[in-house]
């Protein structure tokens, strides 16, 4: 209950106390009890505020960590896309490489038989010849 509606209540209350005869002693009583009363629903209402409020905080927070989980996921079934879209050239690369590494060791000996048979041929010494021989 809100304090405005407690309010009026309360005022009723005194005042039916205060027509129905009581003493002087025991309406001040009554009257110190009843502002206790009121105290303690304005404070029972401002701690239920109080306790809303964390309440709709968390209840954000809640919200903002949701939208941050589907935004990682949403990256990683990215990521996963771009890597199940690379799978399948991965081991066409690699044969691509693998062949033109082959056929460059196949060709090295071709073009070092094509680079000595186009070198000029020099006469050779006889001294030099023998000095290698030996």
């Amino acid at each position: 209950m809100t304090t405005t509606r407690i309010r009026p209540l309360l005022v009723m209350i005194a005042t039916l106390l205060t027509m129905a005869g009581c003493d002087n002693a025991e309406q001040r009583r009554l009257i110190q009890m009843q502002q206790e009363v009121v105290n303690s629903a304005q404070q029972l209402v401002a701690a239920d505020a109080e306790a809303r409020k964390e309440l709709v905080a968390l209840q954000r927070d809640l919200q903002e960590e949701g939208a941050n989980v589907d935004h990682q996921r949403d990256i990683l079934e990215q990521d996963r896309r771009e890597v199940a879209a690379t799978r399948p050239r991965d081991p066409i690369i690699a044969e691509a490489i693998r062949e033109i590494g082959l056929l460059l060791i196949c060709l090295l000996p071709l073009g070092l038989c094509w680079y000595l048979l186009r070198s000029p041929i020099e006469p050779a010494d006889d001294r030099v010849v023998a000095e290698l021989l030996i």
